[in-house]
């Protein structure tokens, strides 16, 4: 039995070890460009690029990666962000999101460039999802987004390919934050 336990515990290890080998580097961020702007997205630092078999990481894992929708609420007068921009008036911890009946709280993540909001879920197969947001009584926003396996891997990863809010259709999201605009 012992033995048993340290193999278990070597291929663990050993597992560890080399799945995360080549899934370190970030992706290179391109500066804002009017396409971007335009289309109400700006880059994600925190990218992570899928993992491709055969490029250091030793093949397709038996791992569920999460789909991540990232985002940012912004005043559609003054674009600035209504939780995390100097003297916003909201708090980020008040926003509610509800998706089948159930609610929840959206997670606040920072890095380099400053904060945004995540959701994600552990899916393994397409879907198209309908959640809104809601701050109070003073904003509710219902979503549409649809998440695809992203062709550019073998590997079962799904991205946010498409959100829909307030009749406008925002394509190409999987690296990027979407900016809401209320």
């Amino acid at each position: 039995m012992k033995s048993l336990l340290n193999k278990a515990l070597y291929f663990n290890i050993f597992f560890l070890l080399f799945s995360v080998s080549g899934c370190d580097t970030p992706e290179i961020i391109k500066e804002d460009t009017e396409e971007n702007i335009e289309n109400e997205v700006i880059p994600n630092p925190d990218f992570r690029p899928p993992p491709t078999p055969g490029t250091g990481n030793y093949g397709c894992l038996g791992v569920v990666y999460p789909i991540n929708f990232r985002f940012l609420i912004v005043d559609k007068n003054t674009g600035q962000d209504i939780f995390f921009s100097q003297g916003a008036k909201y708090n980020a911890e008040d926003l509610i999101v509800t998706e089948a009946g159930l609610t929840f709280r959206p997670k606040v993540i920072t890095n380099s460039t400053g904060k945004y909001l995540l959701i994600d879920w552990s899916d393994t197969k397409p879907f198209k999802r309908s959640l809104s947001l809601e701050l109070h009584n003073e904003f509710k926003v219902n979503l549409t987004v649809t998440a695809v396996q992203d062709e550019s891997t073998r590997c079962l990863f799904f991205v946010v390919s498409e959100v829909t809010y307030n009749n406008i259709t925002v394509n190409g999201l999987q690296d990027k934050i979407l900016k809401i605009k209320i």
